[in-house]
């Protein structure tokens, strides 16, 4: 049975602040909710691309593969970002795979309702851009860090990443409240493990971190 969702949860999403109360209503029927446990797999590669996805709550990772058959980390994603949008404007099958890093809570919409939404609305393109553009700039960071920083400052970019999209100020501290393997450190800065581990060890006699049950919390700056 298809759950419906209440047109006021998309007052508190980015890509429609604006909108009419009327229109949120119309909007709200053409998605339905979904919901994820952690470590689920939400899209594979390959897959035909029938859906737009917005996350409501929750924290989602995706990903591809190297050449070598290691995971590379594209993006973390959090409440009120949306991913799965690419497919529906070329008819192409995924290109990556999305997966549930916490318990997460989705809201769905259909490839021909996403593209009549579009057209009904088309602010929502220009908006879209310009959050995909923010991703863009993200990504071309990432790869001068990559290309620049030794694995030490990679990994303190990458926390401090996390730590201002999803953490929260505890003090003088930042927490980031989420489980982070060693291995998703390293496919986001293109590391071993191995390595990860060392720099964090290092780190952690810095004092710049302490590592929690399912969270972290950075003592140095954030950035």
């Amino acid at each position: 049975m298809k759950t419906v969702l209440d047109h006021l949860a998309l007052k508190t999403i980015p890509l429609f602040s604006g909108l009419e109360e009327e229109e949120l209503k119309k909007i709200a029927m053409l998605f339905s909710v979904r919901i994820y446990q952690r470590d689920a797999a939400i899209v594979s590669y390959g897959d035909p691309a029938n859906e737009f996805f917005l996350i409501k709550h929750g924290v989602v990772r995706v990903y591809r593969l190297n050449e070598s058959g290691e995971q590379v980390v594209l993006a973390i994603l959090g409440g009120g970002d949306f991913f799965g949008e690419m497919g529906l404007f070329t008819d192409s099958l995924r290109t990556a795979w999305v997966d549930a890093m916490t318990a997460i809570n989705l809201y769905v919409m259909q490839k021909a309702d996403f593209r009549a939404l579009l057209m009904s609305f088309p602010e929502l393109c220009w908006k879209m851009l310009g959050m995909l553009s923010q991703r863009l700039i993200k990504s071309d960071e990432q790869l001068e860090n990559l290309a620049c920083l030794n694995v030490e400052e990679r990994l303190q970019k990458a926390l401090g990443m996390l730590a201002q999209e999803f953490g929260y100020s505890e003090g003088v501290c930042r927490v980031i409240p989420l489980k982070i393997s060693h291995r998703l450190l390293g496919e986001m800065t293109g590391t071993s493990r191995e390595s990860v581990t060392r720099a964090l060890g290092r780190l952690e006699k810095k004092g710049w971190l302490t590592r929690g049950n399912d969270k972290m919390i950075l003592r140095g700056p954030s950035s």
